[in-house]
């Protein structure tokens, strides 16, 4: 008779169970951001057939929005290290609300293309946060880099 062999899991330290919490929060709260945050995928039909502005607005507004995601990208490393994760990811997690409100209650042309570049601006800031507060709490090389992969694929 044979007997399956055992497996030993080292023990998982207080310390490793709070990272793993706050790394698993961080990474389901960016996919929320990403989830609740596809509508600027639809940016352009919004523009062009719901408020019936046609495809010249749209591909307007969606300059705009291309232009506040580089911005965005650009600033959201130096708001991170000027406010501090905690308070940069969740400033920034409520300027992107924010952002996704504003899309669906302006209506006049100019309000629509400043709320898109404002949209593309905070769309994508809270990486930086994220990955900061990631590799605050993890302490090992190889714990960091397999959990900024999970950060950097969430959507994907």
């Amino acid at each position: 008779m044979t007997t399956a062999p055992t497996v030993i899991t080292p023990p998982v330290s207080p310390a490793m169970r709070a990272a793993r919490s706050v790394v698993w929060t961080l990474l389901a709260s960016s996919l929320l951001i990403k989830a609740a945050g596809f509508a600027w995928d639809f940016l352009g039909y919004y523009v062009a057939d719901g408020l019936g502005y046609g495809t010249t607005a749209a591909g307007a507004a969606l300059t705009a929005f291309g232009l506040g995601w580089c911005a965005g990208l650009a600033s959201a490393g130096a708001l991170t290290d000027r406010l501090g994760q905690r308070v940069g990811l969740s400033l920034v997690m409520a300027l992107s609300s924010l952002a996704c409100f504003a899309l669906a209650i302006a209506e006049s042309f100019p309000a629509l293309l400043l709320v898109s570049f404002f949209l593309g601006m905070t769309m994508e800031i809270h990486r930086p946060a994220v990955s900061a507060q990631i590799n605050a709490t993890i302490d090992s090389e190889a714990g960091r880099t397999r959990a900024q992969s999970w950060g950097v694929h969430e959507c994907l």
